[in-house]
Formats: C-alpha cells, structure tokens, sequence
C-alpha cells in the first residue's frame, strides 16, 4: 500500500511538472503594446477607490482613440447610481486623468512595451489630486517585471505579467515624503491589468477585473 501510495504521488507530481512547463513554455517572450479602440469596456470591483466619494465597482468604455496624439478617452461609469467620470490614458495606459481623480501632466505609466519578465526600469512624475484640494507632487518609483502568474480575478484566471513597483511620494502641498508599493498583473488576453493593489501612508485600494468586452 506504502508503495502503491508513493507511485501515485510521482505521477501526481510528474503531471503537475508538465501542466506547469506547458504554461510556462506557452508564456511569450514579450509582450506587445496593447491594442485599443473605441467599445472596448473592462468593468472592476475595488476597495478603498474614491473620487469625492467611494467607488465600489465602475464599468470603463473606451469612447475615442488617437494614435498620432497618443491619447485613450474613455468614460468610467459608476455602479449603484447614473454618475459618469471621464478619465484618459497614453497608448500604454498611462494613466492622465484616472476613476480617482489623480491628474498626471502627460501621463504616467507603469508598463513599458515590448514588456519581458525580468525587465527593470524606473519613472518619475508630477500629479495633482484636484478633488482633494491642494493635494499634489513627484513620484518616482523603480519597476521590476517579476514573471508570469496564474491570477483569478471575478472575471476568470488569466496568465498575467506581475509588476512590483516600489519608491516614494513628494507631497508638495504637505513638504513630506513616504513610500509607495504598486503592483499590477497585466494579462495580455484582457488588453489591460486584471489586477492592482496600491498603498501609500496617505491611501490604499485594491481593483480586480470583473468582466471585460473587446471589439477585436
């Protein structure tokens, strides 16, 4: 019996090893820029999102693309009442106006396409939080793509590229500086991250995708 036992787990164990070089060897070596055009949607569940009041679950509809200007337009439409946000990105989802209010000049990005497990970077930018008053300042963080993943999210389990960005705030409004931790796992099927968790000493919240709908 030990020794029936025993086969059973090195089978158990050797099937595991295949599914897992399977995926693995299935993970492409990088990872193009996203492809985005009007109707496309992604609809996520948060935690702890605000802008002026709390945001539980948005659905987000791209409404107009402009390559030339690198410019995403879109509009985030809060779930449980009729209140619309419009926010805007780079091609690279670089977020310029995000579901929270945050205004980046420019844009700011945390994935840099072709993106490649094991690549290294780092960005800086200013902002402002218009919706909180003065709230504005420089962040900069240093950007590490750890490696593919199996995530589940609501909408499903995606094969996704974590990203772990580490670095630290300037509060211009406050002259004080904290730390910053923000990871993202971007899943190349949904077009977008299907998942992010942001902290700060000032704020904190968690989105995960729920559903999403691509006109490709």
């Amino acid at each position: 019996m030990a020794d029936l036992r025993r086969k059973l787990r090195n089978i158990s164990s050797a099937a595991l090893y295949v599914i897992c070089s399977a995926s693995a060897a299935q993970d492409p070596a990088t990872v193009d820029s996203p492809y985005v055009e009007p109707g496309d949607c992604w609809t996520y569940r948060a935690q702890g999102l605000q802008n002026r009041e709390p945001i539980d679950a948005y659905e987000e509809c791209v409404t107009f693309v402009d390559k030339a200007k690198n410019i995403i337009i879109a509009v985030a439409r809060i779930e449980g009442g009729d209140r619309e946000i419009d926010t805007s990105y780079t091609l690279d989802w670089g977020s310029i106006v995000g579901v929270d209010g945050l205004i980046t000049p420019g844009g700011r990005s945390h994935f840099r396409f072709p993106m490649r497990a094991g690549g290294r970077y780092s960005i800086e930018f200013e902002y402002r939080l218009a919706v909180r008053g003065a709230w504005a300042g420089r962040s900069w963080y240093d950007i590490e793509v750890v490696g593919w993943e199996d995530v589940t999210v609501p909408a499903g389990t995606f094969r996704a590229l974590r990203l772990e960005a580490r670095g630290n705030t300037r509060r211009y409004d406050l002259g004080v500086t904290g730390p910053l931790r923000n990871t993202y796992w971007y899943a190349p099927t949904a077009q977008r991250w299907v998942k992010q968790e942001f902290v700060s000493k000032a704020r904190q919240f968690r989105r995960e995708l729920v559903k999403y709908k691509l006109n490709q």
